[in-house]
């Protein structure tokens, strides 16, 4: 099986994950783009926040002029928000997926700079999730970096979820409502994640998150298991970390321009 390769040079790159932690991301406010090989969490996940939900103060129109790469939720909504291609689309409860605009703001979000290099072909015979979960562990053996993961191409099968915390940790449930499970075949489309170290548990749980769109960006989800036919892997690995938490229960401090639409 033809192994993963990493987008860019590792060269010169220290193995360990160092951490940049700011109440305020202020190193991020002015800037044009985030920063290379940092993976950058603003706030904590919803399952990980506790009552003091805070309010959405992350723009959306702030992630897509800076093309943001990730993931993040919507305050009071199930579903996740998937950050690609410098759109943000809300994967909902139902498994329909609708762009949000740029006056959108999210409460939480994972995102990086993703330096898309030279891809890695899925090999004949196709892949699945634990092959790529294989192969990412195997790369990461002995150092401590987190990897964001792009794929686009053909899948067999896709078995996805929404709006579940217990099975995806980047979700608020919906109150009164079962999380709702589907099951796409032979679809294309774009699976975006990350795999984070264990060490990082605390921050972040740890292991490999996948969702997915599909290509007509009509429908998307938590991704349980896949099958893929053909299509190309993209990885990024990073070293740094920079994070805002809430400063106080129920809000967050942002720092002036970061709020705001283009």
């Amino acid at each position: 099986m033809r192994r993963l390769s990493p987008c860019c040079a590792r060269s010169g790159r220290k193995k360990n994950l160092l951490f940049a932690v700011a109440g305020s991301l202020a190193l991020l406010a002015g800037c044009s783009s985030l920063p290379c090989h940092t993976l950058c969490q603003y706030s904590l996940p919803p399952g990980r926040s506790g009552e003091g939900r805070a309010r959405g103060e992350l723009s959306v129109g702030w992630l897509q002029k800076r093309d943001c790469f990730g993931l993040g939720s919507v305050a009071g909504e199930s579903g996740t928000v998937l950050l690609v291609d410098r759109e943000a689309w809300k994967l909902k409860g139902d498994g329909h997926a609708v762009r949000l605009p740029a006056e959108e703001s999210l409460p939480f979000a994972l995102l990086c700079r993703f330096e898309a290099g030279k891809p890695t072909a899925v090999p004949l015979g196709g892949m699945t999730r634990q092959d790529i979960e294989n192969q990412l562990a195997a790369m990461a053996a002995g150092a401590a970096e987190a990897y964001a993961v792009r794929i686009d191409g053909r899948f067999r099968m896709l078995e996805l979820s929404n709006g579940s915390p217990e099975d995806c940790p980047y979700v608020e449930a919906a109150p009164g409502r079962a999380p709702e499970a589907s099951t796409l075949e032979n679809v294309d489309g774009t699976l975006i994640g990350f795999r984070i170290p264990a060490f990082l548990d605390s921050l972040q749980p740890a292991g490999t998150h996948f969702h997915f769109i599909r290509r007509d960006r009509a429908r998307g989800g938590h991704v349980l298991a896949f099958e893929m036919l053909t299509g190309s892997i993209w990885l990024h690995p990073m070293n740094m970390l920079q994070m805002q938490w809430p400063a106080h229960a129920g809000s967050l401090s942002v720092p002036p321009g970061m709020g705001e639409s283009p």
